[in-house]
């Protein structure tokens, strides 16, 4: 049983089903194969305006830097339209008292102009 947890959101217009597939495509084999945590699934809003990727990790931090290079590369993370969080939780879903992390993910590691996020 995984103790951690990560979830990636993504806020912003046009979130698409396909884009959340495509990003989990690339994630699968560096996330299945490390043993390190698994992808749990994906919601997204009907109307496009948000969606969020789910993984199970025996330590969330870990399991983020493997995945961030893959992340900060992915057509999704880098919309101009598009804000993508994680949330790394030091925690079962359920455990109401575990610590919270929040990092923003930025296209190729670069820091967000103003004006191409609005």
């Amino acid at each position: 049983m995984f103790e951690h947890v990560l979830v990636l959101t993504f806020l912003g217009a046009g979130i698409t089903l396909d884009a959340l597939d495509d990003l989990e495509d690339r994630l699968f084999p560096v996330v299945e194969e490390s043993g390190i945590g698994e992808i749990d699934g994906n919601d997204i809003a009907a109307d496009g305006s948000g969606g969020a990727l789910y993984l199970d990790a025996h330590d969330a931090e870990a399991l983020f830097e493997m995945v961030r290079p893959i992340l900060e590369d992915d057509p999704l993370v880098c919309s101009p339209t598009v804000n993508t969080v994680a949330i790394l939780r030091f925690g079962r879903h359920e455990d109401e008292d575990a610590e919270e992390r929040l990092t923003l993910v930025t296209c190729n590691g670069q820091p967000l102009e103003q004006d191409a996020r609005r």
